[in-house]
């Protein structure tokens, strides 16, 4: 089973005074890079937006996202409603 790259944007709470940055899951689908950012959250801070940066070629190499309407590419956007 293949592995993504995944840029997860997240929703802070508004008394949050930590780094506002975006985190990086690897996973194999959106669905599960959404779950497991989720899951490591704190404060009430929500995932925003997932967005797919790349596939992963070996332990810390990844390449470009898999071309749409390839078998990979549908995989890895498993439908979880509006997120990008």
């Amino acid at each position: 089973m293949n592995e993504y790259l995944f840029k997860v944007s997240v929703e802070f709470d508004y008394f949050y005074k930590g780094d506002k940055s975006p985190v990086y899951v690897v996973a194999t689908s959106r669905k599960a890079a959404r779950e497991y950012a989720g899951a490591h959250l704190r404060n009430n801070n929500k995932v925003k937006t997932i967005t797919m940066l790349g596939e992963r070629l070996g332990m810390n190499m990844y390449h470009g996202k898999p071309k749409k309407g390839t078998t990979e590419y549908n995989t890895a956007y498993v439908d979880i409603g509006n997120v990008t």
